[in-house]
C-alpha cells in the first residue's frame, strides 16, 4: 500500500512510501546538502518499534528504510529528524 506526503522547504523535499515487497520505507528526497538524520517509527500508540540512523546524499534523490521487523498491518509514523529537520509522515503497512 501507498501513502505519499511531502515536506518541502529551503533546498529540501522529502516524500515517503512503504513498499510491502521488501519490507521498507522507500525515501524520495532533494537536499542542498548531505543530511545525517534519525528515523524512529512509531506504531499507533505512540510506541516507538524501530530507530536508526541514516545518511542522505545531496547527490542521490533516493533511499530505503529496511525494516528490522515484521510489522503486522497497520497505522505506522515516521520521524525523521536532525538539528534543523523535522519531518514526520503517516505510513500504511498492508501486506
Amino acid at each position: 500500500s501507498l501513502n505519499n506526503n511531502c515536506l518541502t522547504g529551503s533546498g529540501l523535499d522529502i516524500s515517503s512510501s512503504y513498499n510491502s515487497n521488501n519490507n521498507s520505507i522507500n525515501l524520495g528526497y532533494k537536499f542542498d546538502e548531505n543530511q545525517l538524520l534519525e528515523a524512529t517509527v512509531y506504531n499507533a500508540m505512540g510506541q516507538m518499534e524501530q530507530t536508526s540512523e541514516i545518511f542522505l546524499k545531496a547527490s542521490e534523490r533516493f533511499t530505503e528504510i529496511n525494516l528490522m521487523n515484521s510489522f503486522s498491518n497497520g497505522i505506522y509514523f515516521l520521524k525523521l529528524a536532525n538539528s534543523s529537520i523535522l519531518f514526520s509522515d503517516k505510513i500504511l503497512i498492508s501486506k
